[in-house]
């Protein structure tokens, strides 16, 4: 179960986008997993999230999907060209994202990324540290999408 409520409301007909939102802006973060992992959300607490509606459940995974494959290259961009404002922003937008997925190890290595703006010797170290992390990510979300989907084409089923 999750630890942190919220009190707020979506009007039908439902919007998956405002419901991303609104769990986005209310959610606070989860328990830190070791660095070396990509540690997120089950499938079971992202279910409990969206209440067993499966198609929430995949829009949900799609749009963070594409949130985190834009900027992980917006990251590494504003790294390698030591521009601060746009990895601020870039970090910022995904923070929220990041505290909803529990994904605290990999934000703790985003606000590390800030410190190696100015220098060139770690830059690439750490930009590769976070297209690692952020890969990772990537697998695990498309691999939770992935079980929603049983082998024989229908919609996956609490347990």
């Amino acid at each position: 179960s999750t630890e942190n409520y919220f009190v707020d409301y979506v009007t039908k007909p439902f919007n998956p986008q405002e419901l991303y939102e609104k769990i986005i802006r209310h959610t606070q973060g989860g328990n830190e997993g070791p660095a070396k992992e990509i540690n997120i959300l089950s499938l079971n607490q992202i279910q409990e999230i969206f209440t067993n509606d499966v198609s929430k459940m995949q829009t949900f995974y799609e749009m963070a999907i594409k949130n985190f494959a834009e900027h992980n290259s917006i990251i590494a961009n504003a790294l390698r060209k030591g521009q601060e404002k746009e990895l601020r922003d870039a970090i910022h937008t995904m923070q929220p994202t990041l505290k909803l997925l529990e994904a605290k190890n990999l934000l703790k290595l985003l606000d590390e990324a800030k410190n190696h703006l100015e220098s060139s010797d770690e830059k690439e170290d750490v930009i590769a540290q976070l297209d690692q992390k952020f890969q990772l990510l990537l697998q695990k979300l498309e691999s939770q999408k992935a079980k929603l989907q049983t082998s024989d084409g229908s919609v996956w089923s609490p347990v």
